[in-house]
């Protein structure tokens, strides 16, 4: 038996809202949308997006749109509403109208190498809260990392957000000592 390989995601292929590629946005005063810097290199030099392509907009608070690309710079992308497909919208996890529970972790940080797959699957399986605890045998390096490493932790998050569909980032929180953690437990 020989399987067909899979279709390649062209940008001419991206005009069907399924198979368009998802990054951030930032609304602009004017109604329309720029696509955000952490993403530009991405759309612009990868996926290869030029005027007339589509793509979903997340703007990382539970919304989704489907935009397309009016204009391209050397950095920047200029985006308008595609009012054909309405924008999509999620709850947030455990409120009404979620798909998601409300799942907060607490858990000792693992090694610094592990951590950027370790957030990408808590972000794929839904988890709404990650509560870092710093524990005995935390490794070195986690206790110390969290406020300088942050912004490149909330980067990943981002990208699994984008690869699985989900439209609310995980929170991460400031990490708590064991016992810090359990007197503020309900």
């Amino acid at each position: 038996m020989q399987l067909d390989p899979p279709d390649p995601v062209d940008p001419s292929s991206a005009s069907e809202p399924t198979r368009a590629p998802r990054f951030f946005v930032v609304a602009q005063p004017d109604g329309r949308y720029e696509v955000h810097d952490d993403d530009v290199h991405h759309a612009l030099h990868v996926h290869r997006l030029g005027p007339g392509d589509a793509l979903w907009g997340l703007d990382g608070e539970g919304g989704a749109r489907f935009l397309r690309v009016v204009r391209t710079g050397r950095r920047s992308l200029v985006l308008e509403d595609e009012d054909r497909v309405a924008p999509q919208t999620q709850a947030l996890p455990g409120r009404s109208g979620s798909s998601l529970p409300y799942v907060d972790l607490a858990v000792s940080l693992p090694k610094s190498n592990r951590m950027e797959e370790f957030l990408q699957r808590l972000t794929q399986l839904g988890v709404a809260r990650l509560q870092p605890i710093l524990c005995r045998y935390t490794p070195p390096g986690a206790r110390e990392e969290h406020a300088k490493r942050l912004s490149k932790w909330e980067r990943f998050v981002r990208e699994a957000m984008k690869q699985c569909g989900r439209l609310w980032p995980l929170e991460i929180a400031a990490p708590l000592t064991l016992d810090q953690w359990w007197q503020a437990a309900p």
